[in-house]
């Protein structure tokens, strides 16, 4: 399986429109979330993102609205301005047997840290991996043509994310990003480009 190291913007435009099409759990009560950790927590991969309310005045800060966990089964999504800061969160930072894999992993951890301190291990950042292999073009969209041979939409990005309920198309693409990170290097290891 070889892969491309590097790709058009017409590449991409001409390539199918992806969104996640499975199970979608919206974590927004506490009660919820012991369970869906301990779901999460039997994943050997787990893909991570994150999303924040847009600043549009200088010396602005939003914190994060909302956080992405997607595994084999299905995407979590975590409200932390109603749950808090999961503890089960935490645990799954600093769990160095469960793989956390995202795409400019290094701001969402800064931002998490606004909530609570940890010691993230096994967090891979596929933009740093990527690079490091001689890929040309990295972030989501590149990294979804060349592994996934999809284009994904970006259009939701700058949303409002702290509004509640989030919007359908917020969701599908909050879900679609963490899970695209998940299959991206499902991809990389299937090839041999990355090993455990």
């Amino acid at each position: 399986m070889n892969f491309a190291k590097s790709i058009t913007k017409e590449e991409i435009t001409n390539l199918p429109l992806f969104s996640y099409g499975g199970k979608v759990v919206v974590l927004d009560n506490k009660s919820d979330l012991e369970k869906a950790f301990e779901e999460i927590s039997q994943e050997p991969i787990v893909g991570i993102d994150s999303e924040t309310k847009p600043c549009f005045k200088k010396g602005q800060y939003n914190y994060t609205a909302l956080i992405q966990l997607a595994t084999a089964h299905a995407v979590y999504l975590v409200k932390p301005q109603k749950t808090g800061f999961p503890k089960g969160l935490v645990d799954l930072l600093e769990n160095k047997k469960i793989i956390k894999v995202g795409i400019a992993l290094s701001q969402d951890l800064t931002d998490f840290r606004k909530f609570s301190p940890f010691k993230e291990r096994s967090m891979i950042d596929l933009n740093n991996l990527c690079a490091s292999l001689g890929f040309q073009n990295i972030g989501a969209k590149n990294l979804s043509g060349i592994f996934l041979g999809c284009r994904i939409s970006k259009s939701q990005q700058t949303s409002n994310w702290e509004q509640d309920p989030l919007t359908h198309p917020q969701v599908l693409y909050a879900a679609t990003d963490a899970w695209i990170c998940r299959e991206i290097l499902n991809k990389m290891m299937e090839s041999g480009l990355y090993k455990v």
